[in-house]
């Protein structure tokens, strides 16, 4: 599945979005707000391309935050590709939820568009685990 994140012409810019590792893919599209909705454990491809950009030209950005890959993170991989970078984040975890995602070009000193993130996973049920003392013969 691709999608495709649309910015002004005149910014030739592009951040188009892939999801693969997705057996329950919930969004056909990025709405109109420019939220995705993924499954906890999916994995995202994302392209990030303006003309004559490099891999050394472009920053990917969680929240606002420039995004180094690193042990620990979600960023897999960053590659180079004709006019950018291809980047993938995942698998996709709870702590992701409410994530913005967008590509810095530092050329053009623009940004695009942000995706934000939804991801969809199962509720965590805890029992409590209050303690209560019944004196024999009363009711709680």
């Amino acid at each position: 599945m691709r999608l495709l994140v649309a910015c002004p012409k005149e910014m030739k810019l592009q951040l188009i979005l892939f999801l693969i590792s997705t057996p329950g893919l919930l969004s056909q599209e990025i709405s109109q707000n420019g939220t995705v909705s993924v499954r906890k454990g999916d994995t995202l491809s994302f392209n990030c391309t303006s003309e004559g950009s490099t891999l050394e030209d472009i920053v990917f950005q969680l929240d606002g935050q420039s995004v180094q890959r690193m042990e620990g993170q979600n960023i897999v991989d960053a590659i180079p590709i004709e006019n950018g970078a291809a980047y993938t984040f995942g698998p996709v975890t709870e702590k992701d939820n409410g994530v913005r995602l967008n590509c810095h070009f530092l050329l053009q000193e623009k940004d695009s568009p942000e995706i934000l993130l939804n991801v969809i996973f199962p509720p965590s049920i805890t029992p409590p685990t209050t303690n209560k003392s019944v004196i024999e013969g009363t009711s709680f």
